[in-house]
């Protein structure tokens, strides 16, 4: 990638004729932390090569069954998403909901709270948390 780019600064006046080739070359890279290259995150298989020859020549597809087949894969991306997003406010509500659930307090039982501030004249070495008796 870094030769790609000096190669890429070198040529000053061609930059526009050298772009495209050097666009490819990046999405086309495979990660190494994930395994996958950028196009095959976004459209589920690599970019193919200008010079390289099409093995599914015989499996001819039209556009609209290849756009087709984009949305299908972008619906279940979107469903994957909220699906994780529901499990997540799901589980952020549970714990809200045990978090702030009422409690049958009982005289002589202590409970304990917490000052976000000190109150004036209160001491920095208190702590703040404080012991109150029901």
């Amino acid at each position: 990638m870094g030769r790609a780019i000096r190669i890429f600064g070198e040529t000053h006046g061609d930059w526009d004729d050298i772009l495209p080739m050097f666009v490819l070359a990046t999405r086309n890279k495979v990660n190494k932390s994930s395994g996958y290259s950028p196009a095959t995150l976004l459209y589920g298989e690599d970019l193919r090569l200008p010079t390289a020859i099409d093995s599914k020549v015989a499996e001819w597809q039209d556009q609209p069954t290849e756009l087709q087949k984009l949305i299908i894969r972008r619906r279940l991306v979107e469903e994957v998403i909220r699906q994780k997003k529901l499990k997540l406010f799901e589980e952020s509500q549970d714990v809200a909901r045990k978090r702030f659930e009422r409690f049958d307090w009982k005289v002589g039982q202590q409970a304990y709270y917490y000052l976000d501030q000190r109150t004036v004249g209160q001491s920095k070495k208190n702590d703040d948390t404080l012991d109150w008796t029901v």
